[in-house]
C-alpha cells in the first residue's frame, strides 16, 4: 500500500499545481470509465467480456462462484461487479461536474452520452451498495452543488423517470430486489444480514483479547483465522465458517485493531475535513469541485462499510487520487487568487488625458 497508494498520493499532491490540471485528471478518469461502460454494454447485449482475452484466474471474491445465482453481472476489467459499480458511483458525479465546466456543445453531448452509458453499466452490475452510494452522492450534489448541477440532475431525474415508465420491467426488477433484500430467508436477504453479522463477530472476537483489540491480528489475516459464527440459514440457527469479510471496516478492525482502525479513519477523513472547511470560504464558482471531492470520498467510505473494497482494485487508486486533489486544492485556490491579484496589479492604467493642456488627477478620466 505504501508503494502503490501513498506514492500515487504524493505524486498527485506534488504535481498538480492548478485547477486546470485537476480538471484534466478528472477527465482522464471519466473517459476511462466511459470507455469501460461501452464494453459493459457489449458484455450485456453480446455476451462477450474484455476479461475473456486473458487467462482465467480464480480468487476469493470471484463472481463465477457467486452462490446467489447473480452471475450475469457486468464487471469489465474489475475484479468484481461491486468494485466496478463503486468506481462508476464516483465517475458519474465527476462527469456531471465536467459537463458544468465544458465550454463546447460537442463536449457536453459526449459527456451526456457517456453518463447514459455509465448509468446502464451501473444498473447492470446488479449491485445495491453502488446504487445507494450514487443516490447519496447525487443528493448531496443537488443540495450543495449549485444551480447548474441541480439543473443537470433534474434533467437526469426526468430521463430516469421516463425510462422507468417506458420499461416497467426495470421497476419490477428493482422492487423484487428490494423485497428479496428485506426477506431474511432469500439469498439476497442472507447477503444483507451477513453484513451485520460480521460486525457482531468482529466485536465479539476482539473482546476476547485486549491486546488483539488494540493491535488486531495483522493485515490480510481475516481469511486465515478460521472463524465461525452462528447465523440464521433456512429458518434455523447454524454454525457457519466465515470465509469472507464483505466489509472493509470490519476487516480493518479485525486486522489492525481499534488503534489501527482509528489511525486509518483519521487518514481517510482528513481530506474530507480539508475540502469541507475550504467549501465555506471558496467562491460559488469553486464550490462544486469541492462538493465533488466530498461526494466521491463519501461514496467510497460508505461502500467500505458493506463491501470489501479497500486496498485492492482500480477504485482504490481512484480514491487516493481524489484524496490528493482534495488535500491540495485549498493551496491551489490560494495560489491562483494571489496570481490573479498580481496580474491585476500589473495591468497598466490609462495615461491621464490633458484638458486645456493640464493633466487631470484621475487616471483614465474621460
Amino acid at each position: 500500500q505504501i508503494l502503490d497508494f501513498f506514492t500515487l498520493f504524493y505524486l498527485i499532491a506534488k504535481g498538480a499545481r492548478s485547477t486546470e490540471t485537476i480538471h484534466k485528471i478528472l477527465l482522464g478518469f471519466v473517459s476511462a470509465m466511459i470507455f469501460l461502460s461501452f464494453f459493459a454494454a457489449i458484455e450485456v447485449y453480446f455476451d462477450w467480456s474484455l476479461l475473456s482475452l486473458f487467462p482465467t484466474v480464480s480468487h476469493r471474491f470471484d463472481v463465477s462462484g457467486d452462490i446467489y445465482d447473480r452471475i450475469d453481472r457486468v464487471r469489465t476489467t474489475f475484479g468484481h461487479p461491486i468494485l466496478f459499480g463503486g468506481a462508476l458511483a464516483m465517475a458519474i458525479p465527476a462527469a456531471l461536474y465536467l459537463i458544468r465546466i465544458a465550454k463546447g456543445l460537442r463536449g457536453r453531448i459526449g459527456l451526456s452520452l457517456g453518463i447514459a452509458l455509465m448509468f446502464l453499466a451501473i444498473y447492470k452490475t446488479d449491485s445495491r451498495g453502488p446504487w445507494l452510494a450514487l443516490l447519496l452522492s447525487c443528493g448531496a450534489m443537488m443540495l450543495l452543488g449549485g444551480k447548474q448541477l441541480r439543473k443537470y440532475l433534474a434533467i437526469i431525474g426526468l430521463v430516469v423517470a421516463v425510462t422507468l415508465l417506458v420499461r416497467p420491467g426495470i421497476v419490477t426488477s428493482l422492487t423484487n430486489m428490494y423485497t428479496a433484500t428485506r426477506d431474511p430467508d432469500s439469498p439476497m436477504g442472507v447477503s444483507y444480514q451477513w453484513r451485520y453479522a460480521l460486525y457482531d463477530l468482529v466485536k465479539a472476537q476482539l473482546r476476547k483479547n485486549p491486546a488483539r483489540a488494540v493491535w488486531g491480528y495483522g493485515p490480510e489475516s481475516f481469511y486465515y483465522l478460521g472463524l465461525t459464527t452462528d447465523f440464521m440459514l433456512d429458518g434455523e440457527i447454524r454454525t457457519v465458517k466465515v470465509e469472507s469479510c464483505d466489509s472493509s471496516v470490519a476487516a480493518l478492525m479485525m486486522e489492525t485493531g481499534y488503534l489501527g482502525f482509528a489511525i486509518t479513519a483519521l487518514m481517510l477523513l482528513a481530506p474530507v475535513f480539508i475540502a469541507f472547511r475550504c467549501y465555506f470560504s471558496a467562491s460559488e464558482e469553486r464550490k462544486p469541485l469541492l462538493v465533488l471531492f466530498i461526494c466521491n470520498m463519501g461514496a467510497y467510505y460508505f461502500l467500505m462499510t458493506n463491501v470489501a473494497i479497500y486496498g485492492w482494485g482500480q477504485q482504490s487508486y481512484i480514491l487516493w487520487v481524489i484524496m490528493a486533489m482534495a488535500s491540495i486544492y485549498p493551496a491551489i485556490l490560494k495560489a491562483e487568487s494571489t496570481n490573479a491579484q498580481e496580474d491585476a496589479a500589473r495591468v497598466p492604467t490609462k495615461p491621464a488625458p490633458r484638458i486645456w493642456g493640464q493633466a487631470t488627477t484621475q487616471p483614465g478620466f474621460e
